[in-house]
């Protein structure tokens, strides 16, 4: 009996030990987290997509005293004019609204409270699901020096409590070295940029080791005529990393070599807000949430561990068994050695590959005194020079 009892609790710990460390949340589960890990999904979870008209509010508070909760989001994929997510500062819709977005907007990148816990509202309308989002939660002690905007600052790592915000605008070209201040169109933080507009600027990381960040919180300009191009390095003959037009934002952009280069042009008519970005700097890793240093995905390939495959004899990604389910071909269900699913034998048919075809032939003859083999219906084949085309059956002789 005491050796029973030690083995259940010993399974007990066990398994909450297991449900601590490893804990997925989807925004539908609602009310109010306490937790400084795990990962934040749309209703759809890791594999799936959201569904429509839906409509849920999710609260996460850290259950760390002192320390704030952070949401990094690493994939963002909604409807571009419909689907929104709101974040709010605090545990409730009434605190500071941080973020409001949908596909067409940047991902809200890493955010984090200021209060201890941040709020999420999910509203979709009732067409057209998409895989949605996936973020990674952490807590951390605000500082003047974290990389993340909080504890009041007005930008990255300045303002509020740490040392003033140095504000660029485009339009003041040249090349300027820093890890911190914010960066806007020719308009600033309040005004709309201007006609005519064609300007370049170069911004390089004064950290030797480290990269230049660039995390666009807002970005409206005319759709089609108007556009922001950002290039990998210290002038336009770098590597392009995109074009930007419209509310569809470069989100968090980060160099490669130590410098970025923006090119801004605008056409001789109608002008709108333009954008907001903060700066800050960091040491690339295999566990920052971002994709640099040669990496092939998020903080994998290159120089960290190989990224999750379909072929590579582990169950990781979005796999439901080893090598199968989420986003590989093969269902799981295909290599279990039992006939279930939609399969029409034993792993195979139905929605796994094909089944082999099988056929089988019950012969019945003799052999006469002639050395031929005598089939029902007068057909006789000569055993020293016949051929029988067949895919089984078994081939006996008569004598005793």
């Amino acid at each position: 009996m005491n050796i029973r009892i030690i083995y259940f609790l010993l399974f007990a710990v066990f398994i909450s030990f297991d449900v601590a460390a490893q804990i997925d949340y989807t925004i539908d589960m609602g009310g109010t987290v306490s937790t400084c890990s795990g990962n934040f999904y749309d209703p759809g979870g890791p594999a799936g997509n959201y569904g429509n008209s839906d409509f849920y509010t999710m609260t996460f508070c850290s259950d760390t005293p002192g320390e704030e909760i952070v949401f990094n989001f690493i994939s963002w994929d909604l409807e571009a004019c419909c689907d929104y997510l709101t974040i709010y500062d605090g545990s409730g819709t009434g605190g500071t609204q941080l973020y409001y977005g949908n596909g067409g907007n940047a991902s809200p990148g890493i955010i984090s409270s200021n209060s201890g816990c941040l709020t999420f509202v999910w509203d979709s309308d009732g067409s057209f699901t998409y895989s949605g989002w996936e973020a990674t939660i952490s807590c951390i002690t605000p500082s003047c020096t974290d990389g993340i905007q909080n504890q009041g600052e007005t930008g990255v790592d300045c303002g509020g409590p740490c040392g003033p915000c140095i504000d660029f605008t485009v339009d003041m070209g040249g090349t300027v070295n820093t890890c911190v201040g914010n960066f806007f169109d020719p308009g600033g933080a309040t005004g709309n940029y201007g006609s005519n507009d064609l300007y370049t600027m170069t911004f390089c990381s004064d950290t030797p080791g480290e990269q230049i960040v660039f995390d666009f919180l807002t970005f409206d300009v005319e759709s089609g005529w108007d556009d922001l191009v950002i290039y990998d390095g210290s002038n336009t003959s770098s590597p392009v990393i995109g074009t930007f037009t419209g509310t569809n934002g470069p989100g968090t952009v980060e160099s490669t070599n130590g410098c970025l280069t923006f090119v801004w042009d605008s056409d001789g008519s109608v002008n709108y807000s333009g954008w907001a970005a903060s700066i800050s700097c960091y040491a690339p890793s295999c566990s920052d949430g971002i994709q640099n240093q040669g990496e092939t995905g998020i903080d994998c390939g290159g120089p960290c561990a190989p990224c999750p495959s379909c072929t590579d004899g582990i169950q990781n990604g979005d796999e439901t068994g080893v090598d199968c389910g989420g986003s590989c071909p093969e269902p799981c269900h295909c290599g279990n050695g039992i006939l279930d699913g939609d399969e029409t034998d034993v792993d195979c048919g139905g929605s796994c590959y094909p089944c082999p075809i099988e056929c089988s032939v019950d012969l019945t003859y003799e052999l006469d005194g002639s050395g031929s083999m005598v089939f029902p219906g007068g057909v006789d084949y000569l055993i020293s020079n016949g051929t029988i085309n067949t895919c089984g059956g078994t081939f006996f002789d008569i004598r005793c």
